[in-house]
């Protein structure tokens, strides 16, 4: 394995701690199940049907599934397992997370590094047998409150 090479978390899931999975669930509590909202996390009607499927996500939550082999030309890849202090550098990915309709997906990366972990949000579609990168944005701050503050309404 060379030193250079990328490591990589072998278990993929909906990590709640990530500020991703934070705005998410702030949105689901202020369109769902706040009785009082703040109208800037609420999810308009009009985008409800074809949103993130936070069914799927509450089923996702449930389980992980772990990368068996990262095929590459370079073997550059280290599959690593650990449940804490991953080496600056690791990256961790979520599952597929779907919308509704359309073959519209989101991934999460997350790239460790020493103070406040840089988060990435892909958005894909599913193109003729392949899934294509539409866009995608990233974060080196949280914005969201925590769901260990906030708690958590996707479940």
């Amino acid at each position: 394995m060379q030193s250079e090479c990328y490591k990589v978390d072998r278990r993929v899931l909906i990590d709640t701690t990530l500020c991703n999975y934070a705005t998410l669930n702030k949105m689901y509590y202020h369109t769902y199940v706040a009785e009082v909202r703040e109208e800037a996390f609420v999810i308009p009607d009009s985008m409800r049907n074809s949103f993130v499927d936070f069914e799927r996500i509450i089923n996702m939550k449930k389980k992980a599934i772990e990368i068996v082999e990262i095929p590459s030309a370079d073997n550059c890849f280290e599959l690593i397992s650990t449940e804490k202090n991953y080496p600056n550098g690791t990256l961790s990915f979520s599952p597929l997370i779907p919308y509704k309709t359309n073959d519209y997906y989101q991934v999460w990366v997350k790239a460790k590094r020493s103070g406040e972990d840089i988060e990435f949000k892909f958005y894909l579609k599913y193109v003729e047998g392949r899934y294509v990168v539409k866009s995608y944005v990233y974060d080196d701050y949280c914005l969201s409150t925590s769901v260990d503050k906030f708690g958590d309404y996707i479940k």
